[in-house]
This record gives structure tokens, sequence and C-alpha cells, in this order.
């Protein structure tokens, strides 16, 4: 214990020292009167409660105009606004007794929120995009690297370029790995460079263990020396394809 937990004084909820009040909301922890409220919460408990004024608007916000538009349907069709409420007591258990109906209400909302909840989802790329084929990075170098795998002495291959980038550096040790959704396009220059460019379209970007396929960009310019190469990298065409 430190010397000023040492020498300060104790209170009680009741001998509590200006301004100090105890919280309204747990009734725990000495609190001051929170802005915009007409009560005394803790930092916790004003969180606790903005959050619940924020859900609350939000299911006003989210519901109010399905159940206004399901109200005016059903008034139009000749179902009475004492009618309707009797549907939406129903539906809430309003008319069963409250030791029942309130684990009812409880468990219907937990599995609502089971079933509608937030989606995974993945990044799509744009569904048009214009590339300015100058200001890609683009392939100048290309070399082999053969060796086989440690433990079962299988040989494998991999196609690794560099790349300079728009920026004048060099990045090199670039492997292209095949398997990622790609559209190579041919004469993409006067001078007959294609561009190659991962879609993504079918969710496949990067192959999983290589997330980091070409590091720099989405998109390569291929001058037609290096063509064969990517061809045979991507695994996608023969590299002997026109």
């Amino acid at each position: 214990m430190t010397t000023t937990e040492q020498n300060r004084p104790t209170s009680t909820d009741r001998t509590l020292p200006v301004p100090w009040e105890m919280c309204d909301m747990c009734g725990r922890v000495p609190a001051l009167p929170a802005p915009g409220t007409l009560g005394t919460l803790c930092p916790d408990c004003a969180r606790l409660q903005a959050l619940t004024e924020a859900a609350d608007q939000s299911l006003i916000d989210s519901v109010g105009p399905h159940l206004g538009a399901w109200v005016a349907h059903w008034q139009r069709a000749g179902v009475s606004l004492r009618e309707l409420m009797g549907v939406i007591e129903n539906a809430a258990d309003y008319h069963t007794r409250s030791d029942l109906a309130e684990p009812r209400r409880f468990a219907t909302l937990r599995a609502l929120g089971m079933k509608y909840a937030p989606p995974a989802v993945t990044p799509a790329l744009p569904a048009h995009v214009t590339l300015d084929v100058a200001a890609l990075p683009v392939i100048e170098g290309h070399m082999i690297y053969a060796d086989t795998y440690p433990g079962n002495g299988k040989p494998y291959r991999l196609n690794v370029f560099t790349v300079r980038l728009p920026n004048g550096e060099r990045d090199e040790g670039r492997i292209i790995h095949p398997g990622p959704d790609a559209l190579l396009m041919l004469n993409a220059t006067p001078q007959g460079d294609a561009v190659l460019y991962l879609t993504g379209m079918h969710g496949q970007l990067f192959p999983a263990d290589y997330p980091d396929v070409l590091r720099c960009s989405h998109a390569l310019r291929v001058p037609p020396q290096f063509l064969p190469a990517v061809r045979e990298a991507l695994g996608y065409w023969d590299a002997t394809d026109n």
C-alpha cells in the first residue's frame, strides 16, 4: 500500500465528499453527474447507457419503416389498428405469464441474433478497372530457381522475376505462383507488352500459402521476352502458346 493510499480518507455511501455520489445504476462506484442525463453514472454505466440508447434508436430506425409499411398495408386490407396491436402482442408473448414470456422472448432474440449474424465478407475487386499500362510495374529480369524438396527429394522449379516499380526502385525475387485468378492481356502496348492482372473474380486473388505474390501491385507489365516465363509460372497456359 502506498503512502497516498494510507492517507486517503475512507467514506461510506452516506459520507461521500462533494461532488461524489454513488452511481445510480450499479450503486457500487462513486461517480459524478453524467452530462446530458438526470442521473449520476460511473464511466462503465454511462458507456452502457449510451450504447443502450444507441441500440434503441437503431431499432427504431431499422424497424420503423417496415413496421409502418406493415401497418398501412393491413389497415388498407381491412384489419383494424386494435387488431394489429393484438398481432404484435401475440408475437411478443405479452399475453403469456411474465415468468414464462420473458425467457421465451430472450431465447427468440438470441436465436434471431445467431441466425442473422453479420456474414463473413471477402473484399471484392471493382467490376471495372482502368489501367495506365505505362505506369504499371514492369518485369525487367527473370531467372529460374531449381531445387529439390527436403525430405522427399522431389524436384521443383520457380520462376523468379525482377520488377521495376513506378518510382524507379527495383523489386527483386518476385515469385509468381500458380493458382490466382488471372487475366493476361496480350499486345497491350505498341511494343507488344502484355499485362498480367490478378482479378480475384472467383475469390482466388493469391494462393493461400503465398498472400504476397506480387507485393507491388495487382497488375504487371510483361515485355514479350518474359511472356513465356509468366505463362509457365501461372500454370494456366503452355509457355509456347501464342
